[in-house]
């Protein structure tokens, strides 16, 4: 992969920025990324799609680091949010969004729109229920393909004084999650296992996208390494065994969670153990999938020791 105009190397070059000036911790994971970049030209077919998401995630990770350490100096980007700029953001899975400002996302909201909250980072969105939400997200959009709602016309004030109209009222959480629920179970039903987020949304769900997992009603909705697929499980009791999994594996070195990862997630040593040093999103992803995999495999006792993981 080719490519001089990853995000972050931009920031860098538009910027001036000398890269030892930045802190130690951002210069570490530019230099794994680097690496990882040297690594990806020399990679095979089967595993350069996998490295190229990586890639481009890590990218995006930096770019934010960079915005973060760099928020009082900027001089040069041209993406920075205008009260009345509006652009198309298209996610990597082709999901497109209409980029509103803040002021005008509480607005359509106000006027029963549909309005999302946008996580850039992880490529992740979540639908404002409550006017509160506006402020868990630092974007907000609406989805490209609905019609854009039109300037509120003012109608002429009647001569005798009516009393005012109800407002719609609006679906409140607890229906939303049964509404939710629904559809999971539909899903279940028809014994699929997996689904993608574009689906989802089709189908009609408005809960938020917005972690690697979501309880909805008696399901869980598990987000996959790598891709936009939520796993559909029925809830039960080996939630707290996975969290106390998790707990397990994130006491681990980065060596030997990336040994155990390989032998049981059959994944290559080398290339995992360069990527769990050069991210700690993917750490936290690949501890959470590989208490997946331990959890509900028929293997699970013989992982467990493997792990050296006792209950």
């Amino acid at each position: 992969m080719k490519n001089n105009t990853y995000k972050h190397r931009e920031f860098i070059h538009n910027n001036d920025i000398q890269t030892t000036t930045l802190s130690p911790m951002l210069q570490k994971r530019i230099k794994g990324f680097e690496e990882l970049l040297d690594d990806y030209e020399h990679a095979v077919d089967e595993d350069s799609e996998k490295m190229k998401a990586h890639i481009l995630q890590l990218d995006m990770e930096l770019e934010e680091d960079l915005y973060d350490e760099y928020e009082q100096w900027l001089e040069n980007n041209d993406d920075i949010e205008e009260d009345d700029k509006e652009i198309i953001y298209t996610m990597s899975d082709g999901f497109k969004w209409m980029m509103i400002p803040k002021k005008k996302a509480l607005e359509l909201f106000k006027n029963n729109h549909e309005v999302y909250g946008v996580n850039r980072s992880e490529e992740t969105e979540g639908l404002i229920e409550k006017e509160a939400d506006l402020e868990d997200y630092e974007a907000f959009g609406i989805e490209i393909g609905k019609k854009k709602p039109a300037p509120k016309k003012e109608t002429p004030k009647p001569k005798k004084e009516t009393p005012p109209s109800p407002e719609p009222k609006k679906a409140d959480a607890s229906e939303n999650e049964k509404h939710d629920e629904a559809i999971i179970e539909r899903l279940f039903q028809k014994k699929q296992k997996r689904i993608g987020r574009t689906t989802l949304r089709e189908l009609g769900f408005k809960g938020k996208l917005d972690k690697k997992e979501h309880i909805v009603g008696k399901y869980t909705l598990s987000k996959a390494l790598f891709s936009y697929t939520y796993y559909l499980e029925v809830t039960s009791n080996n939630n707290s065994e996975k969290e106390a999994i998790i707990a397990h594996l994130k006491k681990m070195s980065a060596e030997r969670l990336a040994g155990d990862a390989a032998y049981i997630l059959s994944l290559d040593l080398d290339k995992t153990l360069s990527w769990v040093l050069a991210s700690k999103e993917y750490r936290s992803k690949l501890e959470k999938n590989l208490a997946e995999k331990i959890s509900s495999s028929d293997n699970k006792e013989s992982y467990l020791k493997e792990i050296g993981f006792k209950s």
